[in-house]
């Protein structure tokens, strides 16, 4: 049985608006996991949605440490920009964006109005998924 993607965004939807869910001083966790959580969501959908399409996804790998090379998701992003259809070029926007939050949210030690980005990812997380899954 394959996984879920869509439950990435209900997690996300959870994990930024249950305070319940993690302890007060995990808030923050909570937030970027959410961030996170959600990005996932809309790239493994949005990468199903490419295959269908007839995209390869490269699966590159480093010839001296086998670990993945960076730069698969901005090769997913490239390919629905691509496309003549206006409304998968809006979804490589949209994913784009989420992928920076999504940087920030697991790399970064500070993450400026986090609350407001979650928001905003999991808005455009739940337009692609609508988009490409009504």
């Amino acid at each position: 049985m394959s996984f879920a993607w869509k439950d990435y965004l209900e997690l996300a939807n959870v994990l930024r608006s249950d305070s319940t869910v993690v302890p007060n001083n995990l808030t923050e966790a909570q937030q970027r996991s959410s961030v996170s959580r959600a990005y996932y969501s809309a790239f493994n959908l949005v990468l199903s949605y490419a295959k269908s399409q007839g995209y390869a996804f490269p699966y590159l790998k480093d010839p001296k440490t086998g670990k993945s090379i960076t730069g698969s998701h901005a090769d997913l992003i490239q390919f629905c920009k691509d496309q003549n259809d206006p409304a998968i070029k809006n979804v490589a926007i949209d994913l784009e964006s989420c992928k920076n939050s999504r940087v920030i949210a697991d790399y970064e030690d500070n993450f400026p109005q986090l609350n407001k980005k979650n928001k905003i990812v999991i808005k455009k997380v739940t337009r692609i998924v609508n988009l490409l899954y009504p």
